[in-house]
């Protein structure tokens, strides 16, 4: 299975916006119907404060980026859930370490 990557570079209230979308998933969806879906990592532009943190311990390190990504990723997806169909996009899985979340989803959802 091929895992494409695609970055939003920005938070909400900016959406609809335009994001960087690598050149193998513009193929992909050149190639795809319109009910078809792609996977893709979308990966968001949101920086962690490291300078910030750098004296913490790393759980707690770990538990500040969590709800950084928490609270970021929130914002995209509940903008899909007010804009599209649940059977246009599937979240599969999120990530901290990187804030960014794994999507199986429609062209007109990416």
């Amino acid at each position: 299975m091929n895992f494409l990557l695609l970055y939003f570079l920005g938070i909400l209230p900016f959406l609809p916006f335009e994001g960087k979308i690598t050149p193998e998933l513009k193929k992909e969806l050149e190639r795809i119907g319109n009910k078809d879906k792609v996977f893709a990592i979308v990966h968001l532009s949101t920086i962690y404060p490291y300078e910030e943190v750098d004296n913490l311990s790393y759980k707690e390190k770990a538990k500040i980026f969590k709800k950084i990504a928490e609270n970021s990723q929130n914002k995209i997806i509940e903008f899909l859930k007010n804009n599209f169909k649940s059977d246009e996009y599937e979240i599969l899985r999120k990530f901290w370490v990187f804030n960014g979340f794994h999507i199986k989803a429609t062209k007109s959802v990416i």
